[in-house]
């Protein structure tokens, strides 16, 4: 009978949850464990049973650890150890300053069978790592195809053990664990959910069902992973529009105040009639709003929230998109991001996305034409945060097969500094018409490093080649907590 590891996941200070995946339906899979690798005062859990409808595949969660404390385990299968001995440490004591790091890729296709890459990012000693999107390259709605490819990915000798067997991993969803450019509206996400969740150990979803959100807690490090590609919403041009010949922006009119904007007589329709709370209004050097409300008859719109300074002649466009609430709001991603990060007492905010968010890659556009509508969103988000909290939060972003690294100049008026992960195993793209103050680097086989230092509190970005050696071309970014 084989055993598969599909490793310690979900790990916090106090607890962690092992994955396994055997042969049959029905077997009971307990896991032994001991802070000692001899076994000493070795336990046993109660143990689960793997079931036919989750792929053979189960998890079970250990408590009452000791934070920062290395355990040694392995899954016993009807009464028999595998014999092959795993190990996972839990995270340093929520909310207490302690230096680490956090290792992060995306995209694995090919599974190079003797990719030295593995074993490199295990020797840099991180504590977590972050996989933000494209996990493997499905491709297809059949939940058969997933399966037999997230198993590939955890029968990978290299990828096993330097990675399944000692360090846990924080995953999200981009298109290819569908189909290329699959957004919100694309069937077979119920699939994905499905595989996802058989094989791999995630952080609880605050919304079930709904999103692949997942955040974590190392030490006074709060990451936060959004789902940015099954909660995208495909962009529709609303005003100006094409049958618009303005310069992008249209003019409001006669009789604007800051809890309405009339809009000009030329727009159709077509243009602006299905205005839905996440459409966003961006008043031109002034933010963003969202979209309450629209009246066709008398060419009124209406915002969520009063915008000050509104009055006629303020120029204004609308753009009906999202990259995190594709049902017009109900799921409230945006709303829980913004809430989440003004609440959190975290002296740091990683916020991880499978796709980037600069305002300078127009080459990093795809074919839904939502690039814009996303600034307007990221916009919309940064302009609720305070400076405090934006100057305590790195954007981490995957997808693009590239690295470059900018600390927030660049951005878009968000003032937040951005990392894009290279392909861990995938073909190079390349890095287009990026701006980056830290630089850019193309290539394949690359991973991207955050060290956490203490006295002084700093958070360091680094790239790193498959054999370890620092990328040319980047200076690495150092952001001092204030």
């Amino acid at each position: 009978m084989a055993t598969l590891a599909l490793g310690a996941g979900a790990v916090t200070d106090v607890a962690v949850t092992i994955g396994t995946r055997t042969d049959a339906p029905g077997d009971v899979v307990q896991i032994l464990y001991s802070p000692d690798p001899n076994w000493i005062g070795a336990a046993l859990t109660p143990g689960v049973v793997t079931q036919a409808a989750d792929d053979n595949t189960c998890r079970e969660e250990i408590t009452d650890l000791e934070p920062d404390t290395v355990y040694f385990y392995d899954q016993v299968v009807n009464g028999t150890p595998t014999g092959i001995t795993k190990q996972v440490r839990t995270f340093p004591e929520i909310g207490v300053d302690a230096p680490f790091s956090i290792a992060f890729g995306s995209c694995i296709k090919f599974l190079t069978p003797t990719l030295p890459m593995w074993a490199s990012i295990r020797g840099k000693g991180p504590r977590l790592m972050i996989i933000n999107g494209d996990r493997v390259y499905a491709d297809s709605a059949d939940l058969a195809v997933m399966r037999a490819k997230l198993r590939a990915l955890y029968e990978h000798a290299g990828f096993r053990d330097a990675l399944v067997h000692t360090t846990p991993e924080l995953d999200l969803i981009d298109d290819h664990e569908l189909l290329n450019n699959a957004n919100g509206s694309t069937a077979g996400w119920a699939a994905v959910r499905q595989a996802y969740g058989e094989y791999g150990v995630h952080y609880p979803c605050p919304n079930p069902g709904v999103t692949l959100e997942q955040e974590c807690r190392i030490g006074n490090v709060h990451v936060i992973g959004l789902d940015t590609r099954e909660q995208r919403a495909s962009s529709k041009p609303l005003y100006p529009s094409a049958t618009y010949n303005g310069d992008g922006w249209g003019v409001a009119q006669a009789g604007t105040t800051s809890t309405q904007i009339v809009v000009p007589p030329k727009v159709t329709g077509a243009d602006i009639n299905n205005i839905t709370s996440k459409t966003y209004i961006e008043i031109e050097n002034v933010g963003v709003w969202r979209a309450q409300s629209w009246t066709y008859s008398t060419r009124t719109l209406v915002p969520r929230e009063p915008i000050p300074g509104m009055a006629p002649g303020v120029r204004f466009k609308t753009k009906d998109a999202s990259m995190l609430d594709k049902d017009g709001g109900a799921n409230s991603q945006t709303e829980r991001l913004i809430a989440t990060c003004n609440a959190s007492p975290h002296r740091w905010i990683l916020l991880v996305t499978s796709v980037p968010m600069n305002v300078t890659a127009g080459a990093f556009s795809e074919s839904w034409k939502g690039f814009d509508a996303l600034m307007m969103e990221l916009r919309y988000i940064a302009q609720r945060l305070p400076l405090a909290v934006r100057r305590r939060i790195l954007i981490i972003a995957g997808d693009r097969h590239c690295f470059w690294l900018d600390d927030g100049a660049h951005s878009g008026l968000i003032d937040i500094p951005e990392v894009l992960s290279s392909a861990l195993d995938q073909d190079t793209l390349s890095v287009g018409s990026v701006l980056a103050s830290n630089g850019s680097k193309t290539g394949k086989k690359n991973f991207g490093l955050v060290e956490i230092g203490v006295d002084p509190h700093t958070l360091t970005v680094t790239g790193w080649d498959e054999n370890g050696i620092a990328l040319g071309g980047i200076t690495p970014l150092v952001l001092q907590s204030v």
